[in-house]
C-alpha cells in the first residue's frame, strides 16, 4: 500500500507532452561518481512511493557502483515552492528544534506516528537563492571551514553520525562549524541503504542520529537526507517518527568533474546543489560559487527556518 506525501518541487519545470500541464518530464541526470533519475509518479493529489526504480546514488565510485541495484522514490520534481507551504514547515521545523525530549514520538509507536516528511529536490526562488549542501563528512576540510567563518558562506552538511564521533578532533571540527554559522542535518547514522534495512534498523538509523546531534550541537534535526537517495514509504515513515519534516533530494551536482543539473541547463535560482566532503571540495565548492555569480545567484541557508 503505497502513502501519499506532501511534495515540493521545481521552478519553471516543463509540462508533459500535450495539450495542457500533464506534470513534468521525467529527466535523467547520469555522471561518473553520481546517479539522479526521476520518474513520473501519480499526478494526482500527491505523488506516491514506488519501489524498485533506482533514484540515486551521490559520493564516492564505490558507491555509484552499488546504484545499479537500488530500489528508490519515483517522484520528479513538479510546481514552485508556495509562500503558505514554506510556512507551515517553518513552524513545524522551529517546534522540532526546540523539542527537549527524545522526540516528537516515539521509534516504531504507530498510534504517535507522525507524518511523512514531504520530498524536497528545489527551495523557493526569490532573491535568486541556490542552496549549498555537503554530505557525508569523512573528509573534514579546513578551508571549507574557513570560508564558512570569512565569507559568511551558508552551507548544511548533511552528516553522518559515525563520521562526526570517529574521532574527538572530527566532533572538534563539526562543533566549530556549527558555530560559525554551518547548518548541520542527519544523513543517518552510519550512511547504510535505507531501503534494504529492516523497519527496526531503518527508524534505528534516524532516530540515534537525531538523538546524537541534539547532544552534541544542541538540536535535533527537522531535515534528513536519505543515502544515495534511496526513498521508500517505510524509510519516509521512519524520517517522520524522528521528528524530521523534510527529505531533501538535489538537482544539481558537483562530483569534481563540473556542475550538473536535472536538466542539463546552467545552475538557476531555486538549485539545491549536492556536494561531498571528499578530497577536492574546496576546488568543487569554489567553481560553484563562480557559477552562482555568473548567473546572479546568491546562496542562502537551506532549513525551513529561513524560508518562512
Amino acid at each position: 500500500m503505497s502513502t501519499q506525501i506532501a511534495h515540493v518541487g521545481a521552478p519553471g519545470q516543463p509540462s508533459g507532452a500535450g495539450g495542457g500541464d500533464q506534470g513534468p518530464h521525467v529527466p535523467r541526470l547520469l555522471a561518473r561518481r553520481t546517479v539522479l533519475r526521476w520518474g513520473l509518479g501519480a499526478a494526482t493529489a500527491g505523488l506516491a512511493f514506488a519501489a524498485g526504480d533506482a533514484f540515486g546514488a551521490s559520493g564516492l565510485a564505490a558507491r555509484a557502483a552499488a546504484a545499479t541495484g537500488s530500489a528508490g522514490a519515483r517522484i520528479p520534481p513538479s510546481g514552485p515552492v508556495t509562500t503558505a507551504a514554506a510556512r507551515r514547515g517553518a513552524g513545524v521545523a522551529a517546534a522540532a528544534r526546540t523539542e527537549t525530549g527524545a522526540g516528537a514520538a516515539g521509534a516504531g509507536s504507530a498510534a504517535h506516528e507522525l507524518p511523512h516528511p514531504a520530498l524536497r529536490y528545489f527551495g523557493p526562488t526569490e532573491d535568486k537563492a541556490v542552496y549549498l549542501t555537503i554530505d557525508d563528512g569523512w573528509f573534514p576540510d579546513p578551508a571549507v571551514l574557513d570560508m564558512v567563518r570569512s565569507e559568511k558562506l551558508p552551507i548544511t552538511t548533511f552528516l553522518i553520525a559515525e563520521a562526526a564521533t570517529l574521532a574527538p578532533e572530527r566532533l572538534a571540527f563539526w562543533k566549530a562549524f556549527a558555530r560559525a554559522g554551518g547548518t548541520i542535518e542527519n544523513h543517518t547514522l552510519s550512511h547504510p541503504w535505507l531501503t534494504r534495512l529492516p523497519a527496526g534498523e531503518v527508524e534505528a538509523q534516524w532516530e540515534r542520529t537525531s538523538v546524537a546531534f541534539r547532544k552534541y550541537f544542541g538540536y535535533r534535526p527537522t531535515l534528513g537526507r536519505p543515502p544515495y537517495g534511496a526513498v521508500d514509504e517505510e524509510v519516509s515513515r521512519a524520517a517522520g517518527n524522528a521528528g524530521l519534516v523534510e527529505l531533501v533530494m538535489w538537482s544539481a551536482l558537483d562530483a569534481g568533474e563540473g556542475i550538473q543539473t536535472w536538466n542539463g541547463g546552467p545552475l538557476a535560482a531555486g538549485s539545491i546543489v549536492l556536494m561531498h566532503w571528499d578530497p577536492g571540495l574546496t576546488g568543487e565548492l569554489r567553481q560553484v560559487l563562480a557559477a552562482c555569480e555568473r548567473q546572479g545567484l546568491v546562496p542562502r541557508p537551506l532549513p525551513q527556518a529561513a524560508w518562512a
